[in-house]
């Protein structure tokens, strides 16, 4: 149900081949990549959305949630 909230995957068009699935596989990796980032606006904390475009608007919070994977 996240996955498709966050990434649309229900609105893919990915079909042919090996596409559908090599790409849910990423968003899944994505996915949880983002969960493990602790981030709060306020007392909230932040939604998967949010998270995700702000890790399109600012590269060093990019480089931070793909360092997540390096803890592991």
């Amino acid at each position: 149900m996240v996955l498709d909230v966050a990434f649309g995957e229900d609105k893919s068009s990915k079909r042919a081949g090996h596409a559908a699935e090599n790409f849910s596989f990423i968003n899944k990796i994505a996915l949880n990549l983002l969960q493990q980032r602790d981030d709060k606006r306020g007392a909230q904390k932040a939604s998967v959305k949010t998270k995700r475009k702000k890790c399109s608007w600012y590269k060093d919070y990019l480089l931070t949630v793909l360092n997540m994977a390096n803890k592991f």
